[in-house]
């Protein structure tokens, strides 16, 4: 009899703790119905209330390995591949500034443009005085005509010596200037201007004269004036020139002043 009664409670025992696990397995499966019945309420309440909720923006920066580098609208679930679900979180890409040359390149032209300027000044293209006029004693054209004129000839002026039109170096210029040359008593006609009579006779004819180049068959000529110019003449021109021409613009100023 007692068995029967412990059976009884065993098996009545079993019963309720079946009873138990079916009710919590029915609770857990209410349980995700339950949360998407609340979610469908506010959903309904939101749209019945004209409510929108923005979501929030995730900035990617460059270098994280969400970054990329095309910045148009992408959809939900290009976003979240990996989800279930789309996702409302929005998404930014920020790009990286790229730094201009723009500052560098105005201050580049503005340097050139003053070393321009600079340069134009101070060869006298630009001038903010009166203009100052000076001519060239020899030109290049003039130079070329004066050598075809003197061609053959040797010119001594004063101490200064050309040969065939051309300034060479005092007396060993001449002789450097005649070593390869046929010695000959015609060869070159003598013109002198301007004499110096003791540089003449004493130095250039008689080197002449010893390297064959000079005897009584030797034509001499003298002229006032033959238009060659040498190399010191022709700065102390330009110098005389321009100290003339400086002075000539600082006297009106002077008496401007002094009035």
């Amino acid at each position: 009899m007692s068995d029967e009664i412990k059976n009884e409670e065993v098996k009545a025992s079993e019963e309720e703790l079946a009873e138990e696990l079916n009710e919590e397995v029915a609770q857990e499966v209410k349980e995700p119905e339950k949360k998407q019945s609340l979610n469908d309420e506010i959903k309904e309440f939101n749209k019945e209330h004209g409510v929108t909720l923005d979501a929030p923006i995730v900035v990617h920066k460059k270098g994280d390995a969400s970054y990329e580098e095309n910045t148009e609208a992408y959809e939900m679930n290009e976003t979240h591949t990996g989800e279930a679900r789309p996702t409302l979180v929005r998404h930014r890409f920020k790009k990286e500034k790229k730094s201009t040359k723009k500052p560098y390149i105005i201050i580049g032209v503005i340097v050139v443009f003053a070393a321009v300027f600079a340069a134009l000044y101070y060869t006298g293209n630009i001038t903010f005085g009166p203009k100052e006029t000076t001519t060239k004693p020899t030109t290049e054209s003039t130079t070329v005509n004066l050598q075809e004129k003197y061609k053959g000839t040797i010119v001594v002026k004063g101490t200064y010596i050309f040969v065939n039109g051309v300034e060479v170096d005092g007396i060993k210029g001449l002789q450097d200037e005649l070593k390869y040359e046929d010695a000959s008593p015609t060869a070159f006609e003598i013109i002198v201007e301007d004499e110096n009579t003791e540089f003449l006779n004493l130095e250039v004819l008689a080197l002449l004269e010893n390297m064959g180049f000079f005897t009584d068959k030797t034509t001499v000529t003298h002229l006032d004036k033959t238009g060659l110019m040498a190399a010191d003449e022709q700065t102390t021109q330009a110098e005389t020139t321009a100290a003339t021409a400086v002075e000539t613009t600082a006297a009106p100023q002077s008496e401007a002043t002094t009035g």
